[in-house]
């Protein structure tokens, strides 16, 4: 009886999570601004991540076009524009690497300011600077392969660089995996409490509807959690993705070759589309 027991419980609680998730994925849907309207598209593309990853969507489907024609004189256009679209993406990313120093800075004077109320985890806060660290090395790893491809940097080389560049990305989207997972289970609690308090209004007080505090409250709750799981599924792609690039190859250490070009590919599109939606613009106030 009692593993019965135990077992409704978790099929219950994997039921709730299940459409807690949905819920929350269509009240983010919902606060976002129409996908079929032009100028919702230009005011993401205003965006340095949104014209970014608009770009990287259209260089990966290049990159998709090239293997599928390969061996056909069709296939040398997209293999060309595929490497333009990279290059012109990196000289977008010149001295990003400054952001990555002021967030360490910044996350080091709250650790010194919050030592004595320890709000945070030490071992967060180790996590958290080692990812910043990471993006800061695959940003100047990034810089210094432009620089050098362009020939400005003629004494060192574009592919360590990148191998370097992707090296760094690689450690910090393993650690940013972690962290992202650990919010997303802060806030699934988070989520489960406005529902509890959802709950027991409605049943005293005979309301379909929350107070509109609350319901503020899960709506953006909802709207963090949906934001969390498209991280997620961002860095997984980049993980796999990452993973087969010269300096890490995974897959070529472990399976004896590199994954299949168009998987990779498939990934980086999948990277590139979850953050358009997570950044696309919202027409309302909750976003």
């Amino acid at each position: 009886m009692e593993r019965v027991a135990v077992s409704t419980i978790k099929k219950q609680r994997l039921c709730f999570y299940r459409n807690s998730l949905k819920e929350a994925i269509v009240t983010s849907l919902n606060s976002k601004a129409s996908p079929y309207e032009i100028k919702n598209w230009v005011n993401l593309s205003t965006s340095l991540d949104g014209r970014d990853k608009i770009t990287k969507t259209l260089q990966y489907l290049m990159r998709i076009l090239s293997w599928y024609y390969h061996g056909s004189r069709r296939s040398e256009p997209f293999r060309k524009l595929y490497a333009s679209l990279g290059s012109s993406r990196k000289a977008f990313r010149l001295g990003k690497f400054i952001n990555e120093l002021v967030s360490l800075h910044e996350l080091v004077g709250k650790h010194c300011l919050r030592e004595e109320n320890k709000i945070c985890s030490s071992l967060t806060k180790a996590l958290k600077a080692f990812k910043i660290i990471g993006m800061a090395g695959h940003w100047i790893g990034d810089n210094v392969s432009y620089l050098s491809s362009v020939g400005f940097l003629r004494d060192y080389s574009a592919k360590k660089a990148n191998e370097f560049a992707s090296q760094c990305y690689f450690a910090a989207a393993c650690l940013s995996f972690y962290l992202t997972c650990k919010d997303f289970f802060r806030v699934q609690r988070q989520l489960l409490l406005h529902k509890v308090k959802h709950d027991k209004k409605d049943k005293k007080d005979n309301l379909a509807v929350a107070p509109e505090e609350n319901t503020l409250a899960l709506q953006r709750c909802q709207i963090e959690q949906t934001s969390n799981a498209l991280t997620i599924v961002k860095l997984v792609a980049d993980i796999i993705v990452f993973g087969n690039n010269p300096g890490v190859d995974i897959f070529l250490k472990v399976r004896g070759k590199k994954l299949h070009e168009a998987l990779h590919c498939l990934f980086g599109l999948i990277s590139a589309s979850a953050v358009i939606v997570n950044k696309f613009p919202g027409e309302r106030g909750l976003c």
